[in-house]
């Protein structure tokens, strides 16, 4: 870890959110850097969407 302005930063690991003795919701945020590549979501294929078409047909 390093001392970036008033901030703890890691270099390195996995992201997470959370929230402490409180109800939260998340909709969206952004993780970002020079080592970070994009990792969108694809859709297709996934239960959410099939399901959806199946509803919308049947």
């Amino acid at each position: 870890m390093e001392r970036v302005g008033d901030l703890d930063v890691y270099k390195k690991g996995k992201v997470g959110i959370w929230a402490w003795e409180t109800k939260a919701s998340f909709d969206d945020f952004k993780v970002y850097g020079p080592d970070i590549e994009g990792q969108v979501v694809e859709p297709q294929k996934k239960l959410a969407l099939t399901w959806g078409r199946l509803k919308t047909f049947h």
